[in-house]
């Protein structure tokens, strides 16, 4: 006697099986897998997980996009789109919110506080959520502490920086670092000092906060101990802190790059003009900005020859045009004028 094989449960039986659909089904696994198509409704599909199926003529004719399913239940009916979504009116109308910054209404997941909430496309563009608070903010005001972005009142002081009792080469106690690419070191440097990554050029050595005369000592005994070697892809990158700058003295500093951008790059090679990493201008200021309009407008590049997108990420701007060298003596001094330079401009500003 013939045997045959139900191609759901996997048993076999003594008696022939109908086929559905091309499957070999037994009585009992047709009832439970044998399913109206999800798209037409008039045509049968197998479907042994139990999820939305569509039948071969609906996939053959191309046929299934006429009748799509609510994303969120599944059942055929008339659709909107709302963001990435398709969804059914009964649907929207049971988990509709409406965005606080664009004033259109969102289905999904958004982002609440202070009984205001936002949607995903506005809140990854203008907003940030505070490290440490969590309240939501703008991203103008937002200020950066290592990768961490913090609201104006939880924002973390110089507690983090290596003190200096001395001020004499660099007149400010402005927090700073240095981030140092090296094809290679001859040993690593103090692991509890410098952080070490991997690079497109070889490795990049990266200094905790600094301050005044101390911080200077510490990137010249790295020179010193490490004896780095460079190759022409290598940079020098200097980080200060503007943590404490109002919008306005953020304003200030950058028409002072700007005005000052041709004597800056006058210190460093003419191969890093026009480099990749930090080739690009930053954006021009007008007359009628404020740091929110500016902020708002342009973005910032990460790649130009001062990072001013480092203000979201860190608190600091960080001037990349210049490129690594031997002369640790330079570098020194390279640091001291950037540290002094801004530090100035934030005096002035106040006046």
């Amino acid at each position: 006697m013939m045997n045959y094989f139900c191609d759901c449960c996997g048993k076999l039986f003594p008696y022939q099986l109908k086929k559905y659909e091309g499957h070999t089904l037994c009585p009992v696994c047709a009832r439970t897998t044998i399913v109206d198509c999800s798209y037409c409704g008039n045509h049968t599909v197998y479907s042994p997980y139990g999820h939305i199926a569509r039948c071969a003529h609906c996939v053959n004719n191309n046929e299934f996009g006429t009748y799509p399913v609510c994303d969120f239940c599944g059942k055929v009916k008339d659709l909107l789109h709302c963001g990435c979504y398709r969804v059914c009116l009964d649907c929207f109308e049971k988990d509709k919110s409406r965005c606080s910054h664009c004033n259109v209404w969102f289905i999904g997941s958004g982002y609440v506080d202070g009984g205001k909430e936002y949607c995903s496309t506005c809140f990854m563009a203008y907003y940030a959520r505070c490290y440490k608070c969590s309240k939501i903010v703008r991203k103008s005001k937002v200020r950066g502490f290592r990768g961490d972005q913090y609201c104006a009142g939880c924002v973390p002081t110089n507690t983090y920086c290596i003190k200096s009792g001395s001020f004499d080469k660099i007149h400010s106690d402005r927090c700073y670092g240095i981030e140092i690419e090296c094809d290679y070191t001859e040993y690593v440097p103090d692991d509890d000092i410098w952080h070490e990554k991997s690079e497109h050029c070889g490795v990049e050595y990266v200094s905790p906060l600094l301050q005044g005369d101390r911080g200077l000592e510490i990137i010249r005994n790295f020179y010193r101990d490490s004896e780095p070697c460079f190759n022409d892809a290598c940079g020098l990158h200097v980080h200060v802190d503007v943590r404490d700058f109002t919008d306005e003295q953020l304003i200030d500093l950058i028409k002072a790059l700007k005005t000052t951008k041709q004597t800056w790059l006058n210190y460093v090679d003419s191969s890093r003009w026009d480099n990749e990493y930090c080739g690009n201008d930053i954006p021009t200021v007008y007359d009628y900005d404020s740091w929110a309009t500016y902020f708002g407008r342009e973005g910032f590049r990460r790649y130009a020859w001062c990072n001013l997108n480092a203000i979201y990420i860190h608190g600091s701007i960080e001037f990349r045009c210049h490129e690594a060298t031997e002369d640790y003596e330079k570098v020194i001094k390279w640091v001291a004028m950037i540290v002094n330079f801004v530090s100035e401009v934030k005096e002035m500003s106040n006046v």
